[in-house]
């Protein structure tokens, strides 16, 4: 299958993905209530924090060195086990020293179930980034796709069986259970389709100090970019449940997660564009990028006014304690909107070795919203969080966007407006007929 119809496969799955995404958002709030689902954002928040520090930007470099072949896949798998095991006992003596600091409020409760559960999903979460950027950057797309569908099947099992057996509402730990166990499989299953398509066992043949340099010089890059963009996306997470409490949380994190549901489509398309950004030459990449920029701008705006209205029915799909989330989606989608170009660009940006550009947005993003938040939360509450989030998401879209322009000399119409052959095309694909020969404009000058 070449790239483009690995991203046409990978779209495809992700929108079953949302759907599926969207029921269980339904069924967890209708399990756990405001409070319950406020503790469960709250933790997994938290080990997403622990897994954006620890990665160390090892994902992102190990998807490059794999995708350009510039080191051997035996030395990038020795290498990456050998950090995983190392990256463990730090992710422990962390939860070791949270433990000392409970006024923080960084998890529901203090307990040793909660920092056992903490370890699990950050061990396994880390893990399943290592083997999903390998198979990525060796261009078996097909087999991460399928394993990101089935964390969301197994998650809709999980929540399908809760809710036929439980009276009442369940217990947050008992789910954050069925979590753990469920990440636990999907690391199974990357051991599995690694054995089948790679199958280099670890061997002790790790980095030369030369490579290491050069390797960590990357991922140190990486690191910081998807730290400030994790921060920039959660950190609004930590003071709202500082100030406002677990039950203002399970609100305000719904009306996030709902609209970020917009970021799906660039999504797809950057988990296939930033290993295949080394393949392709930069007269063909700027091409292809403007088009799928394009093609997102377009399908979103087309799904835009369907958002909006839908998000009326949060009280009747949620639960009536959820009906402050409306005006706080609306909020949220002012600011998610620009970022679908970001998205995108940022793959752009990563795979072509140009992570600078990635660091300066997320920096600017960043800087807005711990500027912001201290001042707009204990001030406005959830109404002053969305806001602030909302700068600070539109300011690292403009810097993103504005890097692409200068860095590939394109113009901004070319990545809005779509052509009418590109409308053409879309259509008989949803007719399931034979697509147009015909070249986009671009190609044509």
């Amino acid at each position: 299958m070449t790239w483009k119809g690995s991203i046409s496969l990978n779209v495809a799955a992700q929108l079953f993905n949302t759907v599926i995404s969207f029921i269980v958002a339904i069924l967890v709030a209708r399990l756990l209530g405001v409070d319950g689902r406020g503790h469960y954002v709250l933790l997994i928040t938290t080990a997403m924090f622990l897994v954006q520090v620890f990665s160390l930007g090892f994902e992102t470099s190990i998807g490059y060195y794999a995708s350009t072949a510039k080191m051997t896949v035996r030395k990038l798998v020795s290498t990456a086990v050998l950090a995983l095991l190392i990256l463990a006992s730090m992710v422990a003596l962390t939860i070791v020293i949270f433990s000392l600091f409970p006024s923080l409020k960084l998890l529901p409760y203090y307990t040793i179930p909660y920092y056992l559960i903490l370890f699990l999903i950050t061990f396994f979460s880390l893990a399943n980034s290592f083997f999903a950027s390998l198979l990525n950057g060796l261009k078996h797309f097909n087999a991460v796709i399928l394993l990101n569908l089935s964390i969301q099947v197994l998650t809709l099992l999980a929540c399908l069986l809760f809710f036929l057996a439980a009276k009442d509402l369940v217990e947050t730990t008992s789910f954050l259970q069925a979590v753990v166990a469920i990440h636990a499989l999907i690391s199974i299953g990357y051991l599995y389709f690694y054995t089948k398509r790679i199958a280099f066992m670890p061997d002790g043949n790790v980095m030369n100090k030369a490579e290491l340099k050069a390797f960590f010089s990357y991922s140190f890059i990486a690191f910081l970019c998807s730290l400030l963009h994790f921060l920039n996306l959660r950190m609004d997470f930590w003071f709202i449940n500082y100030y406002y409490g677990s039950a203002n949380l399970g609100v305000y994190s719904l009306a996030a997660s709902l609209s970020q549901l917009i970021w799906i489509l660039p999504q797809s398309i950057a988990i296939i564009l930033f290993p295949m950004s080394g393949y392709l030459k930069e007269k063909e990449l700027k091409l292809e990028t403007n088009k799928l920029c394009r093609m997102a701008f377009f399908t979103t705006l087309v799904l835009l006014p369907v958002a909006f209205a839908g998000a009326l029915l949060i009280p009747i799909l949620f639960g009536k304690d959820f009906s402050e989330a409306i005006p706080l989606f609306y909020i949220f989608m002012v600011g998610m909107f620009p970022n679908i170009f970001v998205t995108i660009l940022a793959a752009v940006f990563a795979g072509t070795g140009n992570l600078r550009y990635n660091l300066v947005a997320s920096l600017a993003g960043f800087g807005v919203a711990i500027f912001l938040y201290p001042v707009l939360i204990p001030t406005y509450g959830l109404v002053g969080g969305a806001i602030g989030s909302s700068i600070s998401y539109v300011a690292t879209g403009f810097l993103g966007v504005y890097f692409y322009l200068k860095l590939y000399n394109t113009g901004w119409k070319e990545m809005l407006f779509v052509k009418p052959v590109e409308l053409k095309d879309l259509i008989l694909a949803l007719k399931k007929r034979k697509p147009s020969d015909k070249l986009s404009n671009d190609k044509h000058g």
